[in-house]
């Protein structure tokens, strides 16, 4: 090796830089110890951005092509080395090559669940939440300025931690400024979600992001409290309450009337089902009660809904006799009920 050939070894000429990764945000060029020359040739690809940093200090910024270095396009390194207009000279700069494509599919989701105000549970509940965001570097040097120090390198995976900690605070004070419930929230996450987007944009604005989107995939109610609602709601579809309680009743009393060798038990089973039974007749006999145009009217129902008279029994008009719902004609005298 020639004496210029190991001079030229001692300098860098070409600046060029592949992504190594698809996570990466920025990474530094390999210096090794080298300074540049001047008249250095940068190459910055589609979708990079090469910021010079000088001692720790964020220079100039060179957008997708191919440069020839100069004082002319680097005004501000010119500026804090003191260069002279025509400096030849080699130099030592940190580059680095920042990433300003989208970064889609970064996941989030509650670490743990949240305490919110749910006017519909009439108290605080309990619920968890998880979706997924995209973004992009939006301003390469304030991006640097907040995350490059010493750092070599940064990936999506390094900034997601911090990223996730202020959406699920965003998300929780947004829950709560809203007023709305789980049910309502479910009903609404296309709307609720541009709004969380809305509140989150400044932040990430402030270290020199830009969220391109955010999206609420789902809330979720804790296993005990999903698990009493679709007890709820079976307990509807079988009518009620009272279905429910009945048909238990009716399982019971069968289990203890096939006990053959417990005679107690079977008569106690045979006791409650004519006692419940004489329940049921007297129900039934409430919602058939009649009025005089021989309609049948609700239990409880103190008008007939379809003539607008008294329920219940009544006299007749002639003699005065008693007569029941639905007859037509005094058993007494033959009068017929006006």
């Amino acid at each position: 090796m020639g004496i210029l050939d190991f001079i030229k070894g001692q300098f860098i000429d070409v600046i060029d830089c592949f992504e190594e990764s698809d996570e990466n945000m920025f990474w530094r060029f390999p210096m090794n110890g080298k300074d540049i020359m001047m008249n250095a040739q940068l190459i910055v690809r589609p979708a990079q951005m090469a910021v010079f940093v000088n001692e720790g200090q964020v220079a100039d910024v060179f957008t997708p092509g191919t440069y020839t270095l100069t004082t002319q396009n680097m005004p501000v390194m010119t500026k804090l080395k003191s260069w002279k207009y025509g400096f030849e000279s080699p130099f030592k700069a940190d580059v680095f090559y920042v990433t300003t494509r989208q970064f889609t599919d970064q996941l989030w989701g509650t670490p743990s669940p949240m305490a919110i105000n749910d006017p519909e549970f009439g108290g605080r509940i309990l619920i968890q939440s998880r979706g997924q965001f995209a973004y992009r570097v939006a301003d390469p040097t304030r991006f640097l300025e907040e995350y490059a120090g010493t750092r070599e390198v940064c990936t999506t995976q390094m900034l997601l931690g911090y990223l996730r900690g202020f959406i699920v605070q965003y998300l929780r004070d947004g829950i709560m400024e809203s007023g709305m419930g789980y049910t309502k929230l479910n009903t609404q996450l296309i709307e609720f979600s541009d709004t969380i987007m809305q509140k989150l944009a400044a932040k990430f604005t402030a270290v020199g992001l830009e969220l391109t989107s955010f999206v609420i995939t789902e809330m979720e109610l804790p296993e005990n409290l999903r698990n009493a609602i679709g007890k709820g709601a079976e307990v509807n579809l079988m009518g009620g309450l009272n279905t429910v309680a009945t048909m238990g009743m009716i399982d019971a009393m069968k289990t203890g009337a096939a006990n053959e060798g417990n005679p107690m038990a079977a008569m106690g089973s045979g006791m409650a089902m004519a006692s419940m039974m004489g329940q049921m007749m007297g129900q039934m006999g409430q919602n058939l009660q009649g009025a005089s145009c021989g309609a049948v009217v609700p239990a409880g129902a103190k008008f007939c809904p379809e003539c607008g008279k008294p329920a219940g029994p009544s006299t007749c008009a002639k003699c005065g006799a008693a007569m029941s719902p639905g007859v037509k004609f005094c058993p007494e005298c033959g009068t017929a009920r006006t």
